[in-house]
């Protein structure tokens, strides 16, 4: 099933830890592997680690994205298909 806009979602942004928190609700189906999705994270010069945390709501599910530095970012979302977007801006640090 594919959905014309994203379901809910919320995302912490904590730029001291460099960590983004997703959370998502609804019943998305999600149609990766998780073990493919975190080899070629491994492989990104900005994201250190992606953790998929264990669902503990039926309705929910989160995950994070910790970043190797305190760069800015923007999240938003499109439709058609929906998705979700990061954009991570490189080049650019947050003043301590």
């Amino acid at each position: 099933m594919l959905f014309r806009s994203p379901p809910y979602y919320q995302v912490s942004i904590n730029p001291e830890e460099k960590r983004l928190v997703y959370t998502i609700w609804g019943s998305p189906e999600l149609h990766f592997q998780a073990s493919r999705v975190l080899a070629e994270f491994k492989k990104s010069s900005l994201i250190e680690s992606v953790e998929f945390l264990p669902g503990v709501h039926k309705d929910r599910w989160s995950f994070v994205m910790n970043l190797k530095s305190g760069t800015p970012v923007e999240i938003f979302d499109l439709a058609q298909p929906a998705r979700i977007i990061t954009d991570i801006r490189v080049g650019r640090v947050l003043p301590k």
